[in-house]
């Protein structure tokens, strides 16, 4: 195995002044990184700040929203439930649709909405189990946050307590994790909690208010929980060590471990793309057999569709990886079983492009010293730019209905934006700017 674990040489002072520029070009206000091997901690690290106003730093303490990587701690709990008893891999659902099943909740194949939020949790089962599907039953894979949502719900309804209540009580507290949270409110007076920013287009951050993801709102079991680079490194840690275990005694649980099921947990249940290698999404994770591109959640496969192959041929491995966003946060996380080793990043800023996922690519490239060295430099910049070009291309133009029998036409004229309906001469509208990137 050829490996260069940089927290053992001065690999990682080499890399500062590329991460710093690529924190730089994609408006990165603070990123937080960890990075373990052979199950320890090689090198952990923080650029730019937590809070940009008040200059003040992060660190491996520092508090960020999780966004999408909540699903793994999810699927995890779903894990704990069908160990104890309480719940079989292909039983029906009776909270939600009659073919729904643990299996398809957390492989995200259902494909039923864009992921708008705009109900209360209390009409989101009524309002899941009438939307059309567009697809075949797990007919083809497509991210969707609703199946989240209902394995919430069974959790809440199997254990008779809060959603909040059992990843904490199960996964948290085992693990020592103090600073986890999976309810906004008990976040509220921490100390150490980075601000979230969205960048414009010369890269500098705005400050947004954090968002609001407490009991009871729709859809946090897919995106609320909020931690820090030393909490997650113990859970990744833990995760990748019980893996392992549970693949060489093919039991379904670890002494000391609370972590259960994970061979199923991390098993593929739908290919994402068609590939000679492994390409698939588990429950909670994507994953992927390096040389691979590692792409399926990433934000900057928008901006760069031919993302780039990462790894060896000479040494392939599994890849299990995730990314999350929340407005003003953007993380990934990259876990590699067979030695143990996890790449985690947390940042406080969502851009154009994704510098987290860029920064977390050289960090691999370097750890296991690739063959093929890409300059993620010039990815953030090309990406960036490609991004910023898209934002033209979509505000200007005809856009029709579904069935091509009416269109608005958005054109420029000078610096306004005008909106004229179904070529009419007289269905022509100056466009006022109402909020955002929203204008009536």
């Amino acid at each position: 195995m050829n490996i260069n674990p940089y927290g053992k040489d001065r690999t990682n002072k080499a890399l500062k002044p590329t991460i710093r520029e690529i924190c730089s070009i994609c408006g990165v206000a603070g990123v937080s990184i960890g990075v373990t091997h052979r199950g320890e901690v090689i090198y952990k690290e923080s650029f730019g700040f937590r809070d940009v106003e008040g200059r003040i730093k992060g660190d491996d303490d520092t508090i960020y929203y999780l966004g999408s990587m909540t699903k793994g701690f999810t699927a995890e709990a779903v894990g704990i439930l069908a160990e104890e008893g309480k719940l079989k891999g292909r039983a029906p659902s009776r909270t939600s649709s009659p073919d729904s099943n643990r299996t398809t909740m957390l492989s995200t194949t259902t494909a039923q909405s864009n992921n708008k939020i705009l109900l209360t949790r209390e009409q989101a089962l009524r309002t899941i189990n009438q939307l059309r599907a567009v697809t075949p039953f797990r007919g083809e894979y497509r991210y969707n946050n609703w199946g989240y949502e209902i394995a919430g719900r069974v959790i809440e309804n199997i254990t008779e307590k809060r959603f909040s209540e059992f990843p904490s009580e199960k996964i948290f507290e085992p693990l020592g994790m103090a600073r986890t949270f999976n309810n906004d409110s008990e976040c509220h007076g921490s100390y150490n909690v980075a601000k979230g920013y969205m960048t414009f287009d010369d890269a500098s951050p705005y400050p947004v208010p954090r968002p609001h993801m407490a009991e009871g709102t729709l859809m946090n079991p897919a995106g609320v929980i909020q931690s820090t680079v030393n909490d997650l490194l113990k859970y990744y840690v833990a995760l990748m060590k019980s893996l392992n275990d549970q693949y060489q005694s093919g039991k379904t649980s670890t002494p000391g471990s609370p972590l259960k099921q994970l061979t199923q947990v991390l098993s593929t249940n739908i290919r994402t793309a068609p590939s000679l290698r492994e390409q698939s999404y588990a429950m909670g994770w994507a994953r992927v057999q390096l040389p691979g591109r590692l792409c399926d959640t990433s934000r900057n496969q928008v901006t760069m569709p031919r993302m780039p192959v990462i790894g060896n041929p000479e040494h392939p491995r599994l890849t299990l990886y995730h990314h999350g966003m929340l407005v003003g946060f953007n993380n990934a996380v990259h876990l590699f079983p067979e030695t143990e080793t996890a790449v985690l990043l947390l940042s406080n800023a969502v851009a154009t492009n994704d510098g987290s996922d860029w920064i977390g690519h050289l960090i691999i490239q370097t750890l296991f010293n690739d063959p093929v060295k890409h300059d993620y430099v010039a990815l953030a910049r090309d990406t960036l730019a490609f991004g910023l070009e898209t934002y033209d291309r979509i505000d200007l133009g005809k856009c029709y209905n579904e069935v091509k029998t009416f269109f608005m036409d958005i054109s420029l004229k000078g610096d306004e934006l005008w909106m004229n309906l179904q070529g009419n001469a007289v269905e022509n509208y100056r466009l006022k700017h109402h909020n955002g990137d929203e204008f009536s």
